[in-house]
C-alpha cells in the first residue's frame, strides 16, 4: 500500500493518496511529477509524508532507502539511460546478476521490441528506441512498483508504453503514471487520481 499523506507539493497542499498493490493508476495535475519523484525518496516533501507499505520512506536511513529503491522501476526526468553504456547494460543495472540473458529478460525485451538493439549506444537510438529501453530498464527486474513520467517518453510511444504497464499491472506489479492525456487514461481503465 501506498498512502501519501498531507502532502505539500509546489502546486497543492493537503494531496493525499491510497494506492492499493496491484494498481494501475493515473496521477492528475501539474505536481503529478514531482509526486513521482517524492515516491523514489529521493527528497522528503515539505510537508506531509509518503507511507510505502507503512514505512515513511522519508524517514528511512541510506541503506534502507537504498534497498527501498530495489522495489521501483523507474521511467522519470531523473532517469535517463546512461549516455556511455550500451543498451545490454542500461538494462541489466538493476539485476541482482548483471545478464538480460535469461529466458525471463529475454522475453521482456523482445515484448518491448529492442532485443536487437542490446549493442546500440543511447546516441544511436531514435526516441522511439529510446522510450523503449527506459520502458524495458524499468520492467527487466522485476518491480513491485513502477512509476512513470510519460513526458519523458516520445508522444509516439505512449499507446504502446501503456500497454506494456497495463500487463505489468495485472501481474501485480503497482504502477503510477503522469503526464498523459487523461482521456488516454480514461481509455486504458486507469483509476484516476
Amino acid at each position: 500500500m501506498i498512502r501519501c499523506i498531507d502532502l505539500t507539493t509546489s502546486e497543492r497542499e493537503h494531496v493525499s493518496l491510497d494506492i492499493t498493490p496491484g494498481s494501475f493508476v493515473y496521477l492528475a495535475g501539474e505536481d503529478a511529477p514531482e509526486i513521482l519523484s517524492l515516491m523514489t525518496g529521493g527528497t522528503a516533501p515539505d510537508a506531509g509524508s509518503i507511507d510505502v507499505d507503512g514505512i515513511n520512506i522519508a524517514a528511512l536511513p541510506r541503506p534502507l532507502l537504498e534497498l527501498y529503491r530495489r522495489k521501483l522501476g523507474c521511467m522519470l526526468y531523473e532517469t535517463p539511460l546512461v549516455p556511455f553504456w550500451t543498451v545490454r547494460d542500461n538494462c541489466a543495472v538493476l539485476l541482482d546478476t548483471p545478464s538480460v540473458d535469461s529466458a525471463l529478460s529475454r522475453q521482456l525485451l523482445a515484448s518491448c521490441g529492442i532485443a536487437d538493439l542490446l549493442d546500440f549506444m543511447p546516441d544511436d537510438l531514435s526516441s522511439d528506441e529510446e522510450s523503449k529501453v527506459l520502458l524495458a530498464r524499468a520492467l527487466i527486474h522485476q518491480p513491485q512498483i513502477v512509476l512513470v513520467d510519460m513526458s519523458v517518453i516520445d508522444a509516439r510511444s505512449h499507446t504502446f508504453v501503456l500497454d506494456i504497464l497495463e500487463t505489468a499491472s495485472r501481474q501485480g506489479m503497482t504502477v503510477i503514471i503522469a503526464g498523459i492525456d487523461p482521456t488516454l487514461a480514461t481509455a486504458k481503465g486507469m483509476v484516476v487520481m
